[in-house]
């Protein structure tokens, strides 16, 4: 599994599941560092990688937000029909994000 992704020019621009570049998951750490994931399952693993609390923030391709709360062992969401979906796109890429029917 490769770990880190370049540019052309051999610049890093992500060191799994960390995103140098914005994305729409984001995760707060309770420090007030917030990070961007590489997609949602990543996000999902950065609170209990680092062992602290956290709140996901994600936009849904519907342009509603997701939240996801870490705390203490304990995880909440908001919408409570909030769902990750994994798959791929007509290419055959992967792909993977939170979706809520709000």
């Amino acid at each position: 599994m490769t770990t880190c992704a370049w540019t052309s020019k051999g610049k890093i621009i992500a060191a799994y599941p960390f995103s140098i570049r914005p994305t729409r998951h984001r995760v707060e750490l309770e420090n007030g560092v917030t990070v961007s994931a590489m997609c949602a399952i990543d996000a999902l693993g950065i609170p209990p990688m680092v062992n602290c609390n956290a709140t996901i923030y994600s936009d849904t391709d519907s342009d509603d937000g997701v939240y996801i709360f870490f705390r203490q062992q304990q995880v909440n969401w908001y919408p409570p029909d909030t769902v990750v979906l994994v798959g791929t796109d007509l290419l055959w890429v992967p792909q993977q994000t939170f979706a809520a029917n709000t």
